[in-house]
């Protein structure tokens, strides 16, 4: 509870370890992760959202593609690999984890920095569902990076009868804002665009005082080939350039609260590619490689260790956090058998 209280959290984080171990116990180390978190539930649904209704072939339910369906089809294919008795060169770990929802640090990447685990490969069952058609499973290997970035101007306060005699911190914010969303060039990547958000803007004391402060913040992704520090670089030159040209105007803060880097698993890694013949094997055809904006625990793997991590798993990212969430049931059967066979794969059975 300690490291949970420091964290500024109360109630107690649970993750869950399984491993199938070899007596050999070498590498590889193939992870199945998946978050026991979720949103909460919200209004609009036309069924329980914490019944588990079964209709039309899709069990509904807060949670059911976010990400519980990834964890049951995890369960069952680690519940076949125990019950198959085949003993691996390699090692298959299953891992239950909190606090994806927030981007906390007390699940995934807990158990990696702690050195509970030490992957060669991470599935992380996220839904990977890219489209509704039948048997539309894909592998999610492009993930985006973003940086919440905080500035603020400073400014001269006087009388607001008399603004000619203050200089107004809100004004040279305007200008501020301006120049980064029309300035700022994003390196572009095929499976995913930039994007620049105005998050907030706050500044002033009352109506008729000039004020002398403003802050803002911006919300800023991006795609693998770009980076955080690239970034604040560029928007650095950018208000060099607007200071230059207007004496008054100061920036006194360029602050990044928030960074994560792109990066991606390219679709010649051994990983990818097996898990693309065994989804050819099981659904008849082959995925697509799509990128997605939120990285989730795939980006602990990545970060904390350069493990080669992707999403796959049944659900329809759609649905995510919305009312009447719902998994297909004949997707938590092909992905389970997709699992295991790509465990079988990749951790090398002992014959």
């Amino acid at each position: 509870m300690e490291e949970v209280k420091k964290a500024g959290l109360e109630t107690p984080r649970i993750n869950v370890i399984g491993k199938l171990k070899s007596s050999h116990g070498k590498e590889p180390v193939l992870v199945l992760d998946s978050h026991t978190d979720t949103v909460p539930a919200g209004s609009g649904w036309s069924v329980d959202p914490f019944g588990g209704i079964i209709k039309d072939g899709k069990i509904y339910g807060r949670g059911a593609s976010d990400c519980k369906g990834g964890l049951a089809s995890m369960t069952a294919a680690m519940d076949a690999l125990v019950r198959s008795e085949i003993e691996f060169e390699g090692t298959v770990i299953i891992t239950a984890t909190v606090d994806d929802e927030i981007a906390g640090t007390l699940g995934a990447r807990y158990l990696l920095e702690k050195g509970y685990i030490k992957p060669t490969y991470a599935i992380v069952g996220e839904g990977s569902q890219s489209t509704t058609e039948p048997k539309a499973l894909d592998v999610v290997t492009t993930f985006g990076g973003r940086t919440w970035i905080k500035m603020a101007t400073k400014g001269k306060a006087a009388h607001g009868g008399a603004p000619h005699l203050g200089i107004n911190a809100i004004d040279k914010m305007i200008k501020v804002i301006l120049a980064v969303e029309k300035e700022l060039k994003i390196k572009p990547h095929p499976l995913y665009p930039g994007t620049i958000n105005l998050g907030t803007i706050r500044g002033g004391t009352k109506t008729n005082v000039v004020p002398d402060y403003c802050e803002a913040t911006f919300d800023i992704r991006f795609g693998p080939g770009e980076t955080v520090d690239n970034i604040l670089n560029k928007i650095g030159k950018i208000v060099e350039k607007i200071q230059s040209e207007d004496p008054e105007l100061t920036v006194t803060e360029i602050t990044p609260f928030e960074r994560r880097e792109a990066f991606e698993v390219p679709p010649e890694h051994e990983l990818v590619k097996t898990l693309t013949k065994h989804i050819v094997n099981i659904v008849g055809k082959p995925p697509k490689y799509v990128g997605t904006l939120g990285s989730g625990n795939a980006y602990h793997y990545w970060d904390v260790l350069k493990a080669p991590a992707v999403f796959f798993g049944p659900g329809y990212p759609p649905t995510l956090h919305k009312p009447d969430e719902y998994v297909e049931i004949d997707m938590l059967k092909y992905t389970t058998k997709i699992y295991v066979l790509t465990a079988l794969d990749l951790c090398k059975p002992l014959m």
